[in-house]
């Protein structure tokens, strides 16, 4: 079985743009942060390294990455770790370590790693409202004593709006003297 990954936005900080998991498109405002949520099946066997390497697009920046569930995958919260490139802070690395996924003959929900991550739209990436974010991700699997799997892609998507303000003005009129 061939891993396979998929992320979508699935919540965030502000009631205001209505962004909740399945909208689409998912808008979000500058400042808000978003929650991806990535979902890996994994093959049944021992493997050597699972990574998956995000790449934020411009207006997008890395708060932080947290491990959901590891099912029925072998993986162990403690050996998560993902980090933002120094040279290139729009990449994060997600690594899992080394893990057996121990097989019962069916890929299903146990063989499914989740995990999230959270990024805030930034004001100084030139943003207009309407402007569509595409942020992809590379899922690395090094099986043991294999070679590793061909890369597996995949993207998400989520759209730049900006808040609609109205002001309505009331008092005594003015009187001319």
């Amino acid at each position: 079985t061939v891993p396979r990954i998929t992320k979508t936005p699935v919540g965030s900080n502000f009631d205001e743009t209505d962004s909740e998991a399945g909208a689409d498109p998912f808008d979000l405002s500058i400042g808000e942060e978003v929650t991806f949520r990535f979902e890996i099946t994994l093959p049944e066997l021992d493997l050597e390294s699972v990574v998956a390497t995000d790449t934020l697009p411009d207006g997008l920046e890395f708060i932080s990455a947290q491990f959901i569930e590891a099912n029925g995958t072998g993986a162990n919260a403690a050996n998560f770790s993902a980090v933002s490139d120094n040279g290139d802070p729009e990449v994060v690395t997600i690594s899992f370590g080394a893990m057996n996924n121990p097989s019962d003959g069916t890929i299903g929900p146990d063989d499914v790693l989740v995990f999230e991550l959270t990024a805030r739209v930034t004001e100084d990436a030139g943003l207009n409202a309407g402007d569509s974010l595409v942020n992809m991700v590379n899922l690395f699997v090094d099986p043991v004593g294999d070679d590793p799997f061909a890369t597996q892609m995949t993207s998400a998507t989520v759209r730049v709006v900006e808040p609609e303000m109205t002001i309505d003005k009331s008092g005594p009129v003015a009187m001319d003297p």
